[in-house]
């Protein structure tokens, strides 16, 4: 059976900051970062109160932002991450904090989820890297009514992107710590394709904001929805 490259490229990404990272528990980030340049953007006052919420990351990584959210923000929480090697960054960071940290699949792990989900969100995550109508889709049957997704992806006007209509995955490459690449798979709908997937699986669009870079350039697309 083949892997999945984008399996197989954040696998290698997380060897390889597992092999050079501290094994010390981290510090629970102040803030939830929505962009990769911290501080630039909205925190996490975009999911609203979330306090007692059942709240799903896609695509964890080592698990700074779900930490934030639960400790923080009190909310319940699972990261979801394909990578065993970001599974284990996350749980050596924060696996003292009552979340949930699970190897999985994103469509795979929300077909199979048995409770429904009151926030589910994406941060440069599975959003982007698996089909999006199947992905949107299975959100959509997971989330409680009135259940929120949000998700942020590299802006599909950004230089260097050729945005399309979102059907079919483009060939791309992972930067890894070492300075190699990895080959990856990614999914990059043009911006206004982006609300019509949504729409197509049942939710509704309530925001979509462009966040630019400091050359006053499109770098992050961020998107809300709701279950109605």
């Amino acid at each position: 059976m083949s892997v999945n490259p984008n399996t197989a490229a954040w696998q290698a990404h997380a060897i390889q900051r597992l092999r050079a990272e501290a094994s010390n528990p981290h510090e629970i980030p102040e803030r939830m970062e929505w962009t990769r340049t911290p501080g630039v953007g909205p925190g996490a006052e975009l999911l609203g109160a979330v306090r007692g919420r059942r709240v799903i990351e896609l695509g964890c990584g080592a698990g700074h932002n779900i930490a934030h959210l639960v400790a923080k923000q009190g909310a319940i929480g699972t990261g979801l991450d394909v990578a065993w090697g970001q599974i284990e960054r996350a749980r050596r960071n924060y696996g003292r904090l009552p979340l949930t940290f699970t190897v999985a699949e994103a469509c795979a792990s929300l077909e199979y989820a048995r409770q429904p989900f009151d926030v589910c969100y994406s941060v440069f995550g599975a959003v982007g890297l698996v089909p999006p109508l199947e992905l949107f889709a299975l959100v959509a049957e997971k989330l409680a009514d009135r259940g929120l997704l949000a998700f942020a992806v590299a802006h599909p006007d950004r230089p260097g992107c050729s945005p399309d209509d979102g059907n079919d995955p483009q060939q791309d490459w992972l930067d890894l710590p070492d300075g190699n690449r990895a080959p990856v798979l990614r999914y990059v709908p043009r911006r206004e394709t982006w609300p019509d997937l949504v729409a197509k699986a049942g939710l509704s669009t309530t925001d979509v904001l462009d966040v630019l870079d400091v050359e006053g350039r499109p770098d992050t697309l961020i998107i809300t929805a709701v279950k109605t």
